[in-house]
């Protein structure tokens, strides 16, 4: 299983977001909550020795309400989700987590057009492929 596809599978286990969890955009007419998600395709190590499987993948995890408050509080239950997976293997069969590093604070956002809130998570997995 990928990353990205394994990383889906922990999330849709928050249940405000069950079936509402997309890469890049949600769906037109999808109401909130749900949240939107984009990785890179990762940075592999290398050493004098050549390449390694290990890699370095970039999270970002857009959390959007329809409250400041809600968005806070599920923000922060993709977080805690989010720093259980070190040591895990995602969904059973994806990669195991080596170590993850957040990035920033996390921005969190109006959005006028759309009368909706968003939280911002920014993270780096390490882990290696097999």
């Amino acid at each position: 299983m990928t990353f990205e596809a394994a990383l889906r599978a922990e999330l849709v286990t928050i249940p405000q977001l069950q079936d509402k969890v997309f890469p890049m955009r949600a769906p037109e007419g999808t109401e909130a909550p749900y949240l939107i998600y984009t990785t890179t395709l990762g940075d592999y190590d290398k050493s004098f020795e050549g390449w390694h499987n290990s890699k370095a993948v970039t999270v970002e995890l857009n959390v959007i309400h329809d409250r400041a408050s809600a968005v806070r509080a599920l923000g922060r239950e993709v977080q805690e989700l989010v720093m259980g997976l070190e040591g895990k293997r995602l969904a059973g069969t994806g990669p195991r987590i080596n170590e993850i590093v957040f990035e920033g604070e996390g921005v969190e956002l109006y959005e006028a057009q759309v009368d909706l809130y968003r939280k911002v998570i920014s993270f780096k997995a390490y882990f290696e492929e097999e």
